[in-house]
C-alpha cells in the first residue's frame, strides 16, 4: 500500500468515528501479517456506561482478528494512544514486533510502554488457538454463531470463554469474540466485539445472544444492559456452555 493510499484509509477511518459524546473523533489503520489493511474508529454509546467505548486502536486490531489474522506488523493512528489501548496492544502475540506510526513518527510498542504488566510469556491475543466447545442440544443458528464466537475468544485469565452474535432487522449477523488482557479492564468483551463488527451501521439489532462457558468473569449484565439500552425492542439471549 502506497503512502497516499495509508493516509487515504486513516482519514477515511477517521471519518467513520461514531462521537456523538466526546465529538473527537479517531482513525487507526492495522496491517496485519498478510499485508491487508482493517480500518478502526472510535465508538460511543450514549446512554451505556463508559467501559463499552470503543477505542480506535482495539477497533482496528480487532477488525483484523475478526478476519482472520494471526499477527497485526504494523498500526497507524491519527493520535498517540492512551495508555489503556497501549496495555491492550501489549496483550498481542507480536507486541514485540509491532511498530506504531504517529503523525509525526514511528515507535515500537517498548517505546511506548517502557514499563509494561504483562502475567504471560509467548503467545497472546491473535496468536492464541480457538477450541471446541460442545453444541447445546437446543440451540438455534444466532445461539450456534455466538457459541462459536466464543470458540474463538481469548479468556487466558478467567478461563470464561465469551462470543456474542447480534441479528439486524434487516437479518444482518454480526460476531465478536472477548480478548481478556492481564489488567483485566484493557480487554474487549463479547458485546463490544460484535459491535465493532457491526462498525457504524444504522441496522438496528432485532435480536442478541451471548454465550458463555463457566469460570472468573461473566458478561451477562453488561451484555444486557448494553443491547437494551440501544435497542429496547430487540429480543435478549443468554446461554451457557
Amino acid at each position: 500500500m502506497t503512502g497516499q493510499k495509508l493516509t487515504e484509509r486513516i482519514e477515511a477511518a477517521k471519518r467513520r468515528a461514531v462521537v456523538p459524546i466526546s465529538g473527537f473523533p479517531v482513525g487507526a489503520v492495522a496491517v496485519g501479517s498478510t499485508g491487508r489493511a482493517y480500518e478502526g474508529f472510535n465508538i460511543e454509546f450514549p446512554g451505556c456506561e463508559p467501559a463499552l467505548t470503543v477505542h480506535a486502536e482495539i477497533c482496528a486490531v480487532t477488525r483484523a482478528f475478526q478476519a482472520g489474522e494471526r499477527a497485526v506488523d504494523s498500526l497507524y493512528v491519527t493520535e498517540t494512544p492512551c495508555g489503556h489501548c497501549r496495555q491492550f496492544l501489549w496483550e498481542l502475540s507480536c507486541r514485540k514486533t509491532l511498530k506504531v506510526f504517529l503523525p509525526d513518527g514511528s515507535l515500537s510498542l517498548e517505546d511506548l510502554l517502557p514499563f509494561p504488566f504483562s502475567l504471560r510469556e509467548g503467545s497472546g491475543f491473535l496468536g492464541h488457538e480457538t477450541v471446541s466447545i460442545r453444541p447445546l442440544t437446543d440451540e438455534d443458528e444466532l445461539t450456534a454463531l455466538a457459541r462459536e464466537a466464543a470458540e474463538k475468544s481469548y479468556c487466558p485469565y478467567s478461563a470464561a470463554r465469551r462470543g456474542a452474535a447480534l441479528r439486524g432487522v434487516g437479518g444482518t449477523v454480526w460476531c465478536g469474540s472477548a480478548a481478556e488482557n492481564a489488567a483485566y479492564n484493557p480487554g474487549v468483551t463479547a458485546v463490544q466485539a460484535a459491535l465493532i463488527a457491526r462498525g457504524g451501521s444504522s441496522e438496528a439489532v432485532s435480536s442478541a445472544v451471548l454465550f458463555e462457558t463457566a469460570g472468573g468473569f461473566s458478561e451477562e449484565m453488561l451484555f444486557a444492559g448494553a443491547i437494551s439500552t440501544l435497542w429496547p425492542d430487540a429480543s435478549l439471549t443468554y446461554r451457557r456452555g
